[in-house]
């Protein structure tokens, strides 16, 4: 946080303190303050300092927001392709971890979320189905049209590393700390996870495996 926006809350917050949290809620909401006269007009020129300081925040992060914006988006349309090679594939170590990732993306873009409206940002609508298809999954549509799981392991692969790349990105970009230490730590999950994907390539190597799921089910 910026020592002026710190200590502008600061002083917000002590000469609220007396009347407790709610005066504080009252004023950041724009409600009329219930003080009158001298403890008024403090609350007042304290409340407006923040609000100056909050606005000059926003400011000054803007392209750490559109950074994180960046990130969600990534975060969006891989959860939606890895739901979908999920349902596409039998039921086993692959699916599983297409199914635990997406859940990664969701809890990740959650988080991402919350940083971009702590840092004055709003939430964007979902991006369009076209632009999903011209993403890092780009490759997706054939592999489930081709259903054999080593096609879509390739997909999730690619995918996978389109998105380390967007993190590595980010993190080139002079964060704050607060949001490189989140960032940062979404890439270490990423890796395991990329890893994760590069040992089921290594499994199905060393079984030879190369059969479409539908074979695969009927040896079982």
């Amino acid at each position: 946080m910026q020592p002026r926006l710190r200590a502008a809350a600061a002083e917000l917050a002590a000469v609220a303190a007396p009347r407790g949290a709610a005066v504080m809620a009252h004023l950041l909401l724009g409600a009329r303050p219930w003080f009158t006269g001298e403890k008024s007009a403090a609350l007042g020129r304290s409340c407006d300092r923040f609000r100056t300081a909050i606005g000059e925040w926003r400011v000054n992060h803007k392209y750490t927001i559109e950074a994180l914006r960046g990130l969600v988006s990534v975060r969006r349309d891989s959860e939606q392709a890895l739901r979908m090679c999920a349902a596409s594939l039998p039921a086993g170590p692959l699916e599983a971890l297409c199914l635990r990732s997406a859940a990664e993306c969701v809890a990740a873009i959650r988080e991402l979320e919350g940083l971009i409206e702590l840092l004055g940002g709003g939430r964007q609508p979902h991006g369009a189905v076209a632009g999903f298809w011209r993403s890092g999954w780009a490759g997706l549509r054939a592999a489930l049209a081709c259903a054999e799981d080593g096609a879509i392991l390739d997909a999730c692969e690619r995918g996978e590393s389109w998105i380390l790349e967007a993190y590595r990105n980010a993190l080139d970009d002079h964060l704050p700390d607060f949001v490189r230490n989140a960032v940062l730590r979404q890439f270490e999950v990423l890796m395991s996870t990329h890893d994760a994907i590069r040992g089921c390539r290594v499994q199905r190597a060393v079984r030879g495996d190369t059969a479409a799921p539908g074979a695969q089910a009927s040896r079982q």
